[in-house]
């Protein structure tokens, strides 16, 4: 049987849109719009290494992770803003935001 004949040509795939959705950041509720179309930009699940630090996050123990650059010479926050700008597109992980799932 071909999908057209069947209808199922026409079905649209099943996204999130306009769900509130409560994110959380620092041990925060925070409400957040999902608008999201599952081809275009899927949900991800966090690996469990990443949960472990986003559920034992804390205001008085925060488990984020940061560096400190050391650099010899003249280095411009324009010119450090340039060189990470630049390079973002390489890291799509960067881009996505946290998102209680619906249904639990």
């Amino acid at each position: 049987m071909h999908l057209s004949s069947a209808g199922l040509d026409k079905i649209e795939p099943r996204g999130f849109p306009n769900i509130e959705a409560k994110c959380f950041a620092s041990n925060r509720q925070v409400h957040a719009k999902i608008l999201q179309d599952n081809l275009t930009n899927p949900c991800v699940r966090l690996s469990a290494t990443d949960a472990a630090f986003l559920y034992s996050e804390t205001a008085s123990g925060p488990m984020h992770i940061s560096s400190v650059f050391v650099v010899a010479g003249e280095l411009t926050y324009e010119r450090f803003f340039q060189h990470f700008a630049q390079r973002m597109h390489l890291l799509p992980t960067y881009k996505r935001k946290i998102a209680m799932v619906p249904v639990g």
